[in-house]
């Protein structure tokens, strides 16, 4: 499953997990993870994703509901 940025984003932010997500990605100490926030679409078995999802401890099928509500995002 793919979503956009804006998709993602906003299915986040409903979710009360954009601050969440944003401070995981100030902490992380890898350069690629802000240029992935910041530019590329999202795939929900993209690596960057899965970090993101374990920084916030974020379940399987909690991730799967985001991506649900994402692709629902017009």
């Amino acid at each position: 499953m793919k979503v956009t940025r804006f998709q993602a984003k906003a299915a986040l932010l409903q979710a009360g997990l954009l601050d969440d997500i944003q401070v995981a990605i100030d902490a992380s100490e890898d350069p690629l993870i802000g240029l992935a926030w910041s530019e590329a679409g999202f795939e929900r078995l993209n690596p960057f994703v899965m970090q993101m999802q374990a920084a916030i401890e974020l379940t399987d099928d909690q991730l799967d509901n985001l991506f649900d509500a994402a692709t629902g995002v017009v």
